[in-house]
């Protein structure tokens, strides 16, 4: 069974984000087990804005569709989708005819809380941070929108125990998927990453004061944000230790599949941690490594110099990733698509008035019974007849007589009188 699925992203589709990769990635699965899946997203590229005005014009489905320019949001923000973006939101949902809409992060004042409001189609919701869920603020419309909701999904259990606070119901765990064609095992150089992020410069400190005992390795604090700090690196590690920012899939894999060992945060990005064992790095993430940040120091030494216990690591993140690819994400978003849409009512064919001939009619028409008009009724049914309609509605103020005597009058006749009464006016 194929479906007609449209994915909703709040993020603009000309910068990286983590949402945007999952929606790409799992979209190109989709299609290839025969789906046909559009992505709606803002953007502030001109390219995109021009060719998703020519799909909405023309009705078209395109495997993207931008349908207005993107405004910042954040968990904080409470800022509005504009005017004219709602509208093409609308036009999309209504030309497409969707089976399935799925919101990506709706928690947000954005594209996929509009999308899973306003969709006639059956929907899916997906939630992928603790930090995106603060709308809608209040809690009638949260209830609104949850009744709205078909599937609730959210990428980790930590992510399912905090939407469910406030979007009650049964979440069903869905990874956010990660490319193996993109990030796969390259020759291994002596190197180590960390996911730099300003609040855990313990850890970093902990790991650059290790790189002395390791004389033949390198270290890179790898920054995906821009803008978001430098550490400090001591002048005699210089050479060996050093800060890189890649923010695309692409730059990333240059960084992640030559290298040996990954450490990642205990508030890192799950994506880069997805990639890493794509990737083949051996992963340094003991327990404790929250309270305790020198164990994973001691967890990177230790993988740095046991090259047997570096490789059988290296191998079990690869394959712990395989399970997570985006082809089995897809696979597991087919078959939450097929149940959902068992619920669905079967689509009409054809218009069941099509093969009826059209009626014209004229729905407000008084008589001389009105204190405005000084025809009377014989005359209007007459009049009506000959100028060809097949109906009309006598509603005079305030009177029901002149309807009635319309009625009498036309009786016999091809022309049906609907009587009224226009009150109060």
């Amino acid at each position: 069974m194929s479906l007609r699925i449209c994915l909703v992203t709040p993020f603009a589709w000309s910068q990286p984000h983590d949402v945007n990769e999952h929606a790409s990635g799992v979209a190109a699965e989709l299609r290839r087990l025969g789906h046909e899946v559009t992505v709606l997203a803002p953007s502030n590229r001109a390219a995109d804005l021009l060719e998703g005005r020519r799909a909405l014009a023309a009705g078209t489905r395109a495997e993207v569709i931008a349908v207005g320019p993107a405004v910042p949001i954040s968990r904080r923000s409470r800022m509005g989708v504009p005017v004219g973006v709602r509208a093409n939101l609308s036009v999309a949902l209504a030309t497409g005819l969707y089976d399935v809409v799925h919101g990506l992060d709706p928690g947000l004042p954005s594209l996929s809380y509009l999308a899973l409001r306003d969709a006639q189609a059956l929907t899916v919701a997906t939630f992928f941070s603790t930090e995106r869920l603060s709308y809608p603020p209040g809690r009638t419309q949260r209830e609104r929108l949850r009744a709205r909701i078909d599937t609730l999904v959210a990428s980790t259990t930590e992510v399912a125990d905090a939407a469910r606070e406030r979007f009650p119901g049964d979440y069903t765990v869905i990874s956010e998927g990660v490319d193996l064609e993109l990030f796969r095992p390259a020759a291994k150089e002596r190197t180590i990453v960390l996911e730099w992020r300003p609040a855990e410069r313990p850890l970093v400190r902990a790991a650059v004061r290790t790189m002395r005992e390791l004389e033949d390795w390198e270290l890179i604090l790898l920054r995906t944000k821009p803008l978001s700090g430098r550490p400090a690196i001591p002048r005699d590690l210089e050479g060996r230790v050093r800060l890189e920012t890649a923010r695309s899939p692409a730059a990333r894999a240059a960084i992640l599949n030559s290298a040996g060992i990954f450490v990642p945060p205990p508030t890192g990005r799950r994506r880069l941690l997805l990639e890493a064992s794509a990737a083949g790095a051996a992963i340094a993430a003991p327990p404790g490594l929250a309270e305790q940040p020198a164990l994973a120091a001691a967890a990177m030494a230790r993988l740095a110099e046991d090259d047997d216990l570096r490789a059988r690591r290296a191998a079990e993140a690869r394959a712990g990733a395989a399970h997570e690819s985006f082809a089995a994400v897809a696979g597991q978003l087919d078959g939450l698509y097929r149940r959902v849409a068992e619920r669905r009512r079967p689509r009409r064919e054809a218009e069941p008035l099509a093969g009826r001939d059209w009626i014209l009619c004229d729905l407000h028409m008084h008589t001389s019974w009105s204190h405005d008009c000084r025809v009377e009724p014989g005359e209007l049914v007459a009049h009506a007849e000959a100028a060809g309609l097949d109906a009309i509605a006598v509603t005079d103020h305030n009177a029901f007589g002149g309807a009635l005597e319309a009625l009498a009058l036309a009786r016999g006749r091809p022309l049906t009188v609907i009587p009224g009464e226009e009150i109060k006016t």
